[in-house]
């Protein structure tokens, strides 16, 4: 169910880092980056260009810096009809997946 969590979450934010998922989730930046793979994998994440740190800045840490963003499906189609529907009126129905 995390995964799924995880998902939503990103989905949800369109563009997340990876310190908000921490403390969102309370779940160490490790094991977060290892299911986010999964998503990735999935087509449904990808890992947004890091940016760079202002020239000597250790203010920021690398966590607040590592952003996800949610490509995935953004609607799918929900036919009121069947799965197979052509009727124009099923075509137009945006679900969230």
């Amino acid at each position: 169910m995390i995964l799924q969590d995880i998902q939503d979450f990103i989905h949800a934010g369109h563009r997340v880092s990876l310190a908000e998922m921490e403390q969102h989730f309370h779940i160490e930046g490790q094991a977060l980056q290892a299911m986010i793979r999964k998503l990735i994998r999935k087509g449904r994440v990808r890992q947004a260009p890091v940016p760079t740190k202002c020239h000597g800045c250790t203010f920021c840490d690398d966590h607040t810096l590592t952003f996800y963003e949610w490509v995935g499906e953004q609607t799918r189609r929900k036919s009121h009809h069947g799965s197979r529907c052509s009727i124009p009126c099923c075509q137009d129905q945006p679900i969230h997946s």
